[in-house]
């Protein structure tokens, strides 16, 4: 099986689990499951972006 597949498979998820960790941590009345959902999902968008440059990269 191809690399590419695997990559898009764990982005996909990563941006999946981000997303949801961002809108219900927007949508948190407590401050600290607030920030603590928040910080995991941009935690999450950030793994992907690290993804993506090294994927740049090594073309």
């Amino acid at each position: 099986m191809d690399l590419r597949f695997f990559y898009l498979l764990i982005s996909g998820f990563l941006i999946t689990i981000g997303s949801f960790c961002s809108v219900f941590g927007l949508a948190e009345k407590s401050t600290l499951k607030k920030w603590i959902l928040i910080s995991s999902g941009l935690i999450c968008w950030g793994i992907v972006a690290i993804l993506l440059i090294a994927k740049i990269v090594q073309y």
